[in-house]
């Protein structure tokens, strides 16, 4: 089968395939028809691993960009994460969305890891924000406070490493960025009453005026 138009595009063949199968899913769970429905999601769950997974074996070259298999990887599994109200496969959308941005930003020249840290480090921050906020109700207080300060650090630090990677000098806009997320977490923590928020935003703004 791996031959021709299938070898040079099958990934886009097998997700297609997913997203039939998963919305072939929910219209026999409506139907009630639990015996055509359940088998139809449990492989629209695990047939988009197989993209992922047959990429790094290498014996197959298609000519779709591995970003966009992640994304349409991320893209099916946030469908199913918010129809399931599963954690799990937020999880899973969150890791292939980031996956995605980081596989592409890998493949450009001037946003390297070492140039600009924040855009590779914030988007993986947000998402453990969005997931400590979506399951607030599962984890304690302490664990909701450690989380978030671990978030909102990530976001502020790798903000303030990329001033000090490329300069004011050179990047005079980077400081305004650091001063925006900060303004940004201080009224979501006024307006969420998140302690953390309001902290770590009042300390790093004042440190984006200093540099």
């Amino acid at each position: 089968l791996f031959q021709g138009f299938f070898e040079q595009f099958w990934p886009v063949i097998v997700m297609a395939i997913s997203f039939v199968g998963v919305g072939l899913a929910e219209i026999f769970r409506r139907q009630g028809r639990r015996v055509l429905a359940d088998p139809l999601e449990s492989t629209g769950i695990f047939l988009p691993l197989l993209p992922a997974i047959g990429f790094w074996i290498g014996q197959f070259n298609p000519k779709v960009d591995y970003s966009l298999q992640l994304l349409m990887i991320g893209a099916l599994y946030a469908i199913m994460a918010v129809r399931r109200k599963s954690f799990g496969l937020g999880l899973m959308a969150a890791l292939s969305g980031n996956g995605a941005l980081w596989y592409f930003l890998a493949h450009t020249d001037s946003f390297g890891l070492l140039q600009h840290p924040q855009i590779w480090f914030i988007p993986p921050a947000l998402s453990l924000l969005a997931a400590t906020h979506l399951n607030r109700g599962r984890l304690s207080a302490e664990q909701l406070t450690t989380l978030r300060y671990i978030a909102m650090s990530t976001i502020y630090v790798s903000s303030t490493a990329d001033i000090f990677v490329n300069g004011v000098r050179e990047a005079p806009w980077l400081p305004l960025v650091l001063a925006v997320l900060s303004v940004g977490g201080v009224f979501m923590g006024i307006v969420l009453r998140i302690r953390s928020f309001l902290f770590l935003g009042s300390a790093f703004l004042l440190l984006s005026i200093i540099t």
